[in-house]
């Protein structure tokens, strides 16, 4: 379970990674559980500082809701994804 101290933890370490990714590079952020989702439903946008703070608008909100541990489907609709041309 990721309650208490591990979704705080999990939050920080978010918000840590996301404040040390280059300007300019693609992300995205996939929650998963039981289910998964996308903050960018559209694939992979160019970090900026208009993203930065979308991601931690969803950074601040996030809560351990999401039901199990899913991991599969998520990797797997990342990597049934082609690559970006230039960012592969």
């Amino acid at each position: 379970s990721m309650h208490g101290e591990k979704i705080e933890s999990a939050r920080a370490t978010l918000l840590l990674f996301l404040k040390s990714l280059p300007l300019g590079c693609l992300f995205n952020i996939v929650s998963f559980g039981s289910s998964f989702s996308v903050l960018f439903k559209k694939g992979s946008r160019v970090y900026s500082e208009a993203t930065l703070r979308e991601a931690c608008q969803l950074q601040a909100a996030m809560k351990a809701d999401m039901g199990g541990t899913e991991i599969l489907a998520p990797l797997k609709d990342i990597y049934d994804k082609p690559p970006i041309p230039g960012y592969s």
